[in-house]
């Protein structure tokens, strides 16, 4: 598998794979200053499952970035041919849950950067940048 499978927001770890995103929230920090032998501890907090047709898409590349409560997962099927984003909202680790989608036709992986304001830019062929994700509560 190719691409950033793991992506940080804050104490939250987001992990993607072929079967969904799955969180980890951390439960020890690592000593400070950091100290030989020191460790952070982080434990399953949560999963989002995709659905039968992401699996099928058959995609080989994902990337993954976060910020602000949110993590937006890129992957990219060589056989379709159109790279995605998803969103995820992680605010609350224990239940990730999709909240936004976005799509273009593209010769590649879309990359994604988060803006401190919820918008996000998008890159591929063309730069986008999109509107904040849904607050859902």
């Amino acid at each position: 598998m190719n691409g950033y499978r793991f992506c940080v927001d804050g104490d939250t770890v987001c992990e993607i794979d072929h079967g969904g995103l799955v969180t980890y929230q951390l439960v020890t920090p690592a000593p400070w200053p950091y100290q030989r032998g020191g460790y952070a501890v982080f434990q399953k907090a949560g999963e989002s499952n995709s659905t039968l047709l992401e699996r099928m898409s058959d995609s080989n590349d994902f990337r993954c970035t976060a910020g602000g409560g949110f993590c937006y997962v890129s992957s990219w099927s060589g056989t379709l041919r159109c790279p995605r984003v998803t969103v995820f909202d992680i605010r609350d680790p224990k239940r990730p849950r999709p909240v936004g989608h976005f799509a273009v036709p593209n010769d590649g992986p879309l990359v994604v950067r988060p803006l401190p304001d919820g918008r996000a830019l998008v890159g591929g062929r063309k730069l986008y940048l999109t509107g904040p994700p849904p607050i859902h509560n």
